[in-house]
C-alpha cells in the first residue's frame, strides 16, 4: 500500500453520487446493478487495511522498540547518503532495504546509540510510515462510509452530506502526516529503553519487492531498573521475529 491516494480515491469516486447528487435516491437504482461489483471492489480496497491495521496494534512491544530504532537509524542513513531507504522491525531486530553498505549502517545505529545514552530526544517518528497509510486511510474510509449511510438512512440536507465529503478528503490529505504521526508515536512505537546496542548486521537475500540489498540489524535492548535488577532484551531468542512493516 504505497500509493494510499489510490484505493481512497476509487472509494471517493464510487460513492460521490450518493453524497453530492441533489437527490441520492435518484442514484440507487445504478447501485443496485453494480452491487456485487461495488461490493468485490471495496472489499479488496479495504480488507487489507483493516487486516493491517489489526496486525499492527497487535504489535509485541519489542518490535514497537525495534520500530524505533528502525525509524532512527534510517533517517540518519538517509540524511548522510540521501538515498530513500525502507525497514521492517521485528522482535529481535529490524531489516533495512536500499543501496547502503554494513559500514554506513553501523555508523548510523551507533550516532542512534550515542544520542540515546546522552538522554537527547531521539528522532524517530516519519510520516512515510505504513502505519500512517493506514490509519489515515481506514479513518478517512471510514467517514466517507459513515456519511454515505447516514446521507441514505436520515435524508441529510444537500450542504452536511458536502460537508462530509469535504471532511473526509481533508481528512485524509490534511490530517494525514499530523493524525498519523500521533497515532504512530503512541501505539507503534516504544521508546522506554535506556541504551541499546547492536549484536551484529548480516546481508540477507534479496527481496524481489523491494530495491537494493538487504541487511537484517540485530538489537540488545536495556530497559530502566526494577526492582533493583536491569532489565535486557536481546535478540539471542530467534532472528526471524514476527514482522511489523514501518512503510519506509
Amino acid at each position: 500500500m504505497r500509493r494510499p491516494i489510490l484505493p481512497f480515491a476509487l472509494q471517493a469516486v464510487a460513492l460521490a453520487p450518493l453524497l453530492l447528487a441533489p437527490d441520492p435516491s435518484q442514484s440507487l437504482g445504478g447501485y443496485f446493478i453494480a452491487a456485487p461489483f461495488l461490493i468485490i471492489v471495496m472489499t479488496a480496497l479495504n480488507l487489507p487495511v483493516i487486516a493491517s491495521a489489526f496486525q499492527r496494534f497487535r504489535q509485541p512491544i519489542g518490535t514497537r522498540r525495534n520500530h524505533a530504532l528502525e525509524h532512527a537509524t534510517i533517517i540518519v542513513l538517509e540524511t548522510s547518503t540521501k538515498k530513500r531507504l525502507a525497514g521492517r522491525a521485528g522482535d529481535t531486530g529490524f531489516r533495512l532495504y536500499g543501496a547502503v553498505t554494513e559500514q554506513q549502517i553501523r555508523d548510523a545505529f551507533e550516532k542512534v546509540c550515542r544520542t540515546i545514552r546522552a538522554g537527547e530526544p531521539l528522532v524517530y517518528v516519519s510520516p512515510r510510515c505504513g502505519s500512517n497509510i493506514v490509519t489515515t486511510l481506514a479513518g478517512a474510509t471510514g467517514l466517507l462510509l459513515l456519511m454515505t449511510s447516514a446521507s441514505l438512512i436520515l435524508a441529510l440536507p444537500y450542504a452536511v452530506r458536502v460537508g462530509g465529503f469535504a471532511s473526509s478528503v481533508l481528512l485524509f490529505f490534511s490530517l494525514r502526516r499530523r493524525l498519523g504521526n500521533a497515532i504512530q508515536r503512541r501505539f507503534f512505537m516504544a521508546t522506554d529503553f535506556v541504551d541499546v546496542s547492536l549484536r551484529g548486521i548480516r546481508r540477507e537475500p534479496t527481496d524481489p519487492t523491494r530495491r537494493g540489498p538487504v541487511h537484517f540489524v540485530k538489537t540488545t535492548v536495556r530497559l530502566p531498573v526494577v526492582s533493583g535488577e536491569q532489565q535486557t532484551t536481546s535478540a539471542c531468542k530467534h532472528d526471524d521475529a514476527s514482522v511489523a512493516g514501518s512503510g519506509r
